[in-house]
């Protein structure tokens, strides 16, 4: 039960009690003054009567006084009027027949009001004649305490309802604040830290609305700082300062993710390269050089080679754009739209002795992998620096023997063949928590492989490029998900977080997701303990989508965790955003982790950004012990590789 209710129904009950006695003070007092009325007028027609009826009396005219009695008889207001003599008996009487008073039975047993009786003595001079005995009949005094307690009744219910009304708004008014800082509070709770924005005017409460909202204000400034922190650890690590590019570090990492997630679709690798800069820098001074980099990043920034783009400085004078989505004939015009750009801006500068190259390699599917395409790349560009003439581009289209149409088709015909067949294996990690004594389980990653004609498994970095190729994601992780479903249903749920990888091709098929939401309802306690990892690369890609499925995953009790964190501009937006119950940094932030300080940095930023929104910080890849004692001190949550332990099949 609310502050309000409580409240509310406290001071209308006692309202009620008041109105009630106040109502019942009204009944009493009425009845006291009618009973009182009652006898006061039987009195005053017994002693009426008992001066005029002396005439009749003496005369013994029976007529007259009946005359006179009948006159005041009839007009009902008196139940029986008697006139006795001396010796006793009733010389005359005139009583009405017994009828109940028209007002409600339970009315006149609650309010009893008595019949009164009156006498006065007739006489004749000094001689007693008789006297009169009048009896009030209380049938009217009824209506009218009935007619008025009504109305008063009625009077008070007005007035009481009204007056509940004016308290309730009284009470939501002065109440306001309350349920304000209650939201505030369910806020930081769900670790948003949002402020009240109205000030409540009782001082107690305005002061305690201050101390949240300068509370709320300074976590949410604490926040703030750290993650201009991170972004500028960020920055410093990968991205090339002078240009404001990504870095080769960071392209590197970015085309890998790329790559799998949309490896089943074209894309074209540019790489542009600016010969003669050490001479321009040793004759003009390396302000020119810097400058004429600058205008080279400048103008490659306002070109854009496809669908989601990616730039960087690959290091000196080395250029790359990446595009997806584009055709063979798109890509050759805009490589000489990169080539008339570059050749414009080295004119424009008059740098002397400069010349430049571009190489291009167009990927109609899939690659071999990051290598291969800057590998590739780089060949392109050595071919186009040797040119001569007024073009400079020179462009590939990737076909690795590996990779040909005959190879694809058997890897899609197996991956198809094992799905149907139900080769499948299942793998589980630990991932543990950091803590004062053993180790803790925090949760078991499951991942899962095919299994291919000689029973031995396939591992997932081997079929996942081609899946994702032929779009067979969507059935890839049905498969897998059928699979952990029907071993918990078996085996029963762990006590451990259970953590599942879900594709974007995934995330973006409506029947997937439907059949998971379903499988979850029907497993309410497996679905409690399953928490949904999606990549950072696909998540800030879509984060439309990925929220919705987010918010319909944790509706059915599941979690959610971003994978691969801490390379994309949007991460520390979509963390606020999402809330995701935990983030596993990049493995590039891990690599040579204890000779790069500002890796270090970064990560010990992003633990100081996810603690306070209850977000845990994991590492993955980690394999030695002094590793595990670094990530320790920069304040990860926990930490998954062969230091902890190896994967192992399941069931």
């Amino acid at each position: 039960m609310t502050l309000f209710q409580r409240i509310f129904i406290v001071v209308s009950l006692l309202f009620a009690l008041l109105l009630a006695s106040l109502d019942a003070s009204y009944v009493r007092a009425s009845r006291h003054y009618l009973q009182e009325q009652l006898t006061s007028h039987a009195q005053d027609v017994a002693t009426s009567l008992g001066l005029v009826l002396p005439l009749s009396m003496a005369g013994n005219d029976r007529v007259r006084m009946e005359t006179t009695v009948d006159a005041v008889f009839e007009r009902g207001y008196y139940r029986a009027i008697r006139i006795v003599g001396t010796d006793g008996r009733t010389l005359l009487l005139r009583q009405l027949p017994a009828a109940p008073p028209s007002v409600p039975a339970w009315f006149a047993r609650a309010v009893p009001l008595a019949a009164p009786s009156a006498q006065s003595l007739i006489t004749g001079g000094w001689r007693q004649l008789g006297r009169v005995i009048v009896t009030s009949s209380p049938n009217f005094a009824y209506a009218q305490l009935w007619n008025t307690t009504r109305d008063a009744t009625t009077l008070l219910l007005v007035f009481y309802a009204v007056a509940l009304a004016l308290l309730g708004a009284f009470l939501r008014t002065i109440l306001r604040p309350l349920r304000e800082i209650e939201a505030v509070a369910e806020d930081i709770g769900e670790r948003r830290f949002t402020t009240v924005r109205q000030l409540p005017g009782a001082r107690e409460l305005r002061r305690v609305v201050e101390a949240i909202n300068q509370l709320s204000g300074k976590i949410r400034d604490a926040i703030g700082l750290e993650i201009a922190a991170a972004e500028r650890y960020r920055v410093e690590a990968y991205r090339d300062a002078l240009t404001g590019f990504d870095n080769r570090r960071s392209f590197q990492h970015q085309l890998e993710n790329s790559l799998q997630t949309h490896g089943g679709q074209s894309a074209v690798l540019y790489m542009v390269q600016v010969e003669g800069l050490d001479a321009l820098n040793a004759a003009q001074g390396f302000a020119a050089g810097d400058a004429l980099v600058r205008a080279l990043a400048d103008a490659l920034r306002e070109l854009d080679p496809g669908a989601q783009p990616l730039r960087a400085r690959l290091g000196g004078s080395t250029f790359a754009l990446l595009g997806w989505q584009v055709e063979l004939d798109a890509a050759r015009r805009f490589g000489q739209q990169i080539d008339q750009t570059v050749a414009a801006v080295i004119a424009h500068s008059g740098a002397g002795g400069v010349s430049h190259g571009v190489g291009a390699v167009y990927v109609p599917h899939s690659a071999d992998g990051v290598s291969a395409l800057l590998g590739e790349a780089d060949a392109g560009v050595r071919q186009a620096l040797a040119q001569t003439g007024g073009h400079h581009l020179v462009l590939v289209q990737h076909d690795p023997a590996a990779q040909d149409t005959a190879g694809a088709g058997k890897w899609r015909e197996f991956i198809s063949g094992a799905l149907s067949a139900g080769d499948i294996a299942l793998w589980q990690q630990p991932v543990f928590a950091f803590g004062d004594g053993e180790p803790r389980i925090l949760q078991r990653e499951i991942t899962g492989s095919l299994i291919d004609a000689t029973g031995e498994p396939v591992p997932a970095a081997r079929f996942i490029p081609m899946a994702l190729r032929f779009g067979l994601m969507p059935a890839l992780d049905g498969a897998f998900l059928d699979a952990i479903f029907r071993h918990y249903a078996a085996a029963g749920a762990e006590a451990s977080q259970i953590a599942v990888n879900l594709s974007m091709q995934s995330v973006h098929d409506d029947a997937l997701v439907e059949r998971l939401l379903g499988q979850l309802r029907e497993q309410p306690q497996l679905a409690r303990r399953m928490v949904f990892e999606i990549s950072e690369f696909g998540l800030a890609h879509d984060l439309e989508r990925a929220a919705d499925v987010v918010a319909r995953l944790r509706a059915v009790g599941s979690g959610f965790a971003v994978d691969n964190f801490g390379f994309h501009a949007s991460a520390f937006q979509y963390l606020q955003q999402l809330r995701p119950d935990y983030i596993k940094l990049a493995s590039s932030y891990l690599q040579d982790l204890e000779t790069h300080a500002e890796n270090q940095f970064f990560i010990a930023s992003v633990v100081r950004v996810a603690r306070p929104l209850d977000i845990l910080t994991l590492a993955c890849g980690v394999e030695s012990d002094s590793r595990l004692v670094l990530l320790r001190n920069l304040g990860v949550s926990g930490y998954q590789g062969y230091a902890g332990a190896r994967p192992q099949r399941l069931g």
